[in-house]
């Protein structure tokens, strides 16, 4: 797992895990003290460890690995999937096993319906935060600029795990263009830096000339 994309989750699900908690009642943290026989207190920071966990899991591996297209299918769709698992997992597996319950009982109640909220508050705040990181910029509002009066934009260097190549280019929307890249290259292309400059095409000509020995195929150099 990648230590970096980990973090990103911490507050997140920090955060949600408290929504959870705020719609689901507090006795639904009891159940955490109870597994370790200690107070409500005890509980609470567990309860607290536990979102924290899940959501550097959600960024460091689900968010990898599943794609929805567009960052509303993966808060509406990939949220519910990811709180949907956890309910599974966590309240129907994992707990009644440490406890000596039934598992897979599977009963609709408030578990469920917050383990959802969960999901999709965990995967708005995630993907929301991701976008400002980057500064994000729609593609439509670039939609009737031409490039040579609207220069700006990205300059990025992907990193293709497989092949150890780094592709230095240019794009409007970061987002949408790992996305492309991905499909055409694989899952394993993650951004190694990303910088937004007056003149992405002076820019990405720039380091392209300075990378030229390195260059191993078109926009794909080897940086190692």
């Amino acid at each position: 797992m990648d230590s970096d994309g980990m973090s990103g989750g911490v507050v997140p699900g920090l955060i949600s895990g408290y929504v959870f908690l705020a719609y689901a009642g507090p006795h639904l943290h009891d159940i955490a003290s109870g597994v370790f026989s200690a107070d409500s207190l005890v509980g609470f920071v567990l309860h607290s460890v536990v979102s924290i966990v899940i959501g550097a899991i959600y960024v460091s591996t689900f968010l990898r690995r599943v794609e929805f297209g567009s960052s509303l299918l993966n808060i509406l769709i990939g949220g519910s999937i990811y709180g949907l698992f956890w309910w599974i997992a966590g309240s129907n597996i994992i707990v009644p096993l440490i406890t000596g319950g039934q598992i897979l009982q599977l009963s609709l109640g408030p578990s469920f319906y917050g383990h959802i909220i969960f999901g999709h508050m965990l995967s708005f705040m995630v993907i929301r935060g991701m976008e400002s990181d980057w500064e994000y910029v729609g593609a439509d509002s670039y939609a009737n600029r031409s490039r040579r009066e609207h220069p700006a934009g990205y300059v990025y260097g992907i990193f293709n795990s497989k092949t150890q190549l780094t592709k230095i280019g240019r794009t409007i929307d970061p987002k949408q263009r790992l996305r492309q890249l991905r499909q055409e290259h694989g899952k394993h292309l993650e951004y190694k830096s990303l910088r937004k400059t007056e003149n992405a095409p002076k820019e990405e000509k720039r380091l392209h000339k300075k990378f030229k020995s390195k260059r191993k195929d078109g926009e794909w150099f080897d940086m190692e």
